[in-house]
Formats: structure tokens, sequence, C-alpha cells
């Protein structure tokens, strides 16, 4: 399974890049919105999801992505992310009336909520499509039916479908 050559430091600014997490861009908050140790958690949870999805067939580590994974694995990672935000915004969340005047702090809660809920289902059916071909990847030419071991096609030795040759036209038989 060939392995993309990046650094930890190189993904977490690729997924800075696609949530467009950059000091200039948040004009609501000071900096980044996503320290560096959340991107890396989030990025061991993503691989936690890959570990746990049957069929079990080898681990992930956040420092070794197939590069066929590397897109679905960002999205896993970003999806536990803004999860993360989510149960910020919850905790946070203050909505004040006054006058008609309706104030909002830390109410991008629903937003971000319909996002994960839109993107999830296709973030699981890659995983578990991703993991069906390696499954089948690793098997081929390995699956046999039953009729393999019915059909004394296992291995005992050495077996002639002819027997012994040599009693053949003496009365003898096959062995």
């Amino acid at each position: 399974m060939p392995n993309i050559v990046t650094t930890i430091e190189a993904f977490t600014e690729e997924v800075r890049r696609y949530l467009r997490d950059y000091p200039e861009l948040n004009r609501l908050i000071k900096g980044e919105e996503h320290k560096d140790i959340d991107i890396a958690i989030s990025m061991k949870d993503a691989a936690g999801d890959y570990n746990m999805t049957p069929p079990f067939i080898g681990d992930l580590q956040p420092n070794k992505i197939p590069t066929r994974y590397l897109t679905n694995f960002k999205l896993g990672t970003i999806i536990h992310l803004l999860q993360s935000v989510t149960l910020l915004n919850i905790r946070n969340r203050l909505t004040y009336n006054d006058g008609g005047v309706h104030v909002g702090i830390f109410d991008k809660q629903p937003d971000i909520q319909n996002w994960i809920g839109m993107i999830k289902p296709q973030y699981m059916k890659t995983l578990d499509r991703y993991k069906v071909s390696l499954n089948l990847e690793q098997a081929y030419g390995g699956v046999h039916s039953e009729y393999y071991i019915i059909n004394n096609y296992y291995d005992v030795g050495e077996i002639s479908l002819l027997g012994n040759t040599s009693n053949i036209g003496t009365g003898g038989g096959v062995e």
C-alpha cells in the first residue's frame, strides 16, 4: 500500500487551507480558529474511524496515510474538527433580543450540524468502499469455494489421478 510522502505539519496546513482558517479571513475571531493540536487530535479520531470500520485489515496511522485515501482522511479530520466546534457553540450559545434587534453569539451550531449531516454519509460510504476494495485486493487469488476441499484438492502429498499405472492391464487395478 503506497504511502504519501508528507508530514503531519503539511497535512495540517492542507486541512487549514480547505477550511480557509487564516487570520486574514477570520473576520469575527482573532487569529486561527483551530489550533494545530486540535487538528492533530481530529486526525487521530479520523484514523480511529478507519481502524474501527470492518473489515479489520490493518491499522491506519495519522503519519502514514495511503495516497488513495488521503482526500477522505482529510474529510474525516474536518468532520471531527467541526463536531468539536459544534460542542463549543452549543455550550456558549447566547441569543439576545432588545427592541426588535436579535443578536446571536455562538449561533453557528445549526449550520455546522447541517453541513456535517450532509457530508458525513459520503465520508462513511467512501470509507466503507475503500476498506472493501482493500479487502478484495488482499484476497486476490486466495479465496476458494468449498468444493476445493470437498473434491480432495487439499495438500496431503502427491495424488495421482491415475493411481499406480504400472498395474493397469495386469489385474492389479488402480491403487
